[in-house]
């Protein structure tokens, strides 16, 4: 063993630190180098992301743009199952309310024809009213003078009310609708991007309601209450003068019977008997009427007036329908008109596109 001098042991000691210190670098610079590899292998972030990773967020909302693309949102809308429910389901409600209305205003103007049914019959049951009504049936007339004495001038100035009031209620209804689908078809539509487009067409959907509104403002000025009280008058006059036709021949012969003993009686008005004998004639053929015509009036007018009561129901409630049915059927006409042209509109809406999302693709 040789012993080192103090030199050498320096020497050599400062040898072994530079080593120890070579080796720790070299061991250091090799760990890095491999963790750089590997991290090169495993992902190869583009030029941007690198740049902007430390604050990535931050970036992208400065770089994000709005665009305008088209608004599919009402269409999708019309072709859900949900939304046409709730559709169908207010313009029902809406139709609903307007028939309610009908209703109400036909049973008001019919309520004038009904209290003068009474009127009628006891004209019809009377001497006067039977060779009235004779007269009118030879003339051709009766059925003139049936509809004059059921329908007072009421009725036709009730049913011109009614027409102003449900064109009126029509168009409120209608309007309601439609606030309703445009409530509905654009919650989700952007109305300040598509202000102009949808101005437009609330003012095309205005005039597709005014002319509608003049159309059954059309139909119904054709005089609908002198129609269903021609109708009345003629169904009335057909049971009067079967009625007429029946009683003719039994009437003769209680006629027969009346003048024969008025004749009878005759025979003792003397020497007045050129004035006595058409006095007695007259009393005689008129008396005989009066108690017909009680006989008759006793034995039929419930019956009679029955018949006259079903014949006004039956009318009425016809014209109830008719007049539903033209409402609803113009409600609903608009209603898909309505929705139609809204499906139509090039609608609008804004979107954000962020641009790293595009370089990257």
């Amino acid at each position: 063993m040789f012993a080192l001098s103090k030199f050498e042991k320096i020497f050599w000691a400062t040898i072994l630190l530079f080593l120890i210190i070579y080796m720790t670098l070299h061991i250091i610079a090799y760990e890095r180098n491999q963790r750089l590899i590997d991290d090169n292998t495993s992902q190869t972030p583009t030029v941007i992301k690198e740049i902007l990773k430390e604050d990535y967020q931050k970036v992208v909302t400065y770089t994000t743009i709005i665009k305008e693309v088209e608004d599919k949102s009402i269409k999708e809308a019309l072709e859900n199952n949900q939304t046409l429910r709730k559709l169908a389901y207010d313009l029902q409600n809406q139709q609903d309310s307007l028939n309610a209305l009908i209703d109400t205003y036909i049973n008001h103007a019919f309520g004038s024809v009904y209290q003068n049914v009474d009127n009628f019959l006891d004209f019809h049951y009377s001497v006067m009213g039977e060779y009235s009504e004779l007269g009118a049936m030879a003339t051709g007339k009766i059925e003139q003078s049936i509809q004059k004495r059921l329908f007072p001038t009421e009725f036709e100035t009730q049913l011109k009310g009614l027409n102003r009031i449900l064109l009126r209620e029509f168009k409120l209804h209608t309007q309601k609708h439609l606030d309703f689908v445009k409530a509905t078809l654009t919650q989700n539509v952007d109305m300040q991007l598509n202000a102009k487009i949808l101005n437009k067409l609330h003012e095309d959907i205005q005039h597709h309601i005014a002319t509608q509104q003049l159309k059954i403002g059309t139909v119904l000025s054709i005089g609908i209450a002198a129609m269903v009280a021609k109708v009345v008058a003629s169904k009335v006059a057909l049971k009067a003068t079967t009625k007429v036709a029946i009683k003719s021949s039994s009437k003769l012969a209680a006629k027969g019977a009346t003048t024969g003993a008025a004749a009878a009686t005759g025979a003792l008005c003397g020497p007045a008997v050129v004035i006595c004998s058409p006095v007695l004639a007259t009393v005689a053929w008129f008396g005989s009427d009066a108690l017909l015509v009680g006989a008759d009036e006793y034995l039929n007018r419930d019956t009679f007036r029955k018949e006259i009561i079903m014949t006004l129901e039956e009318q009425k409630e016809i014209l109830r329908q008719d007049y539903k049915t033209l409402y609803a059927k113009s409600l609903q006409k608009l209603s898909r008109q309505i929705q139609q042209e809204y499906a139509k509109q090039p609608l609008k809406k804004k979107i954000k596109v962020k641009i790293i999302d595009k370089i990257e693709e």
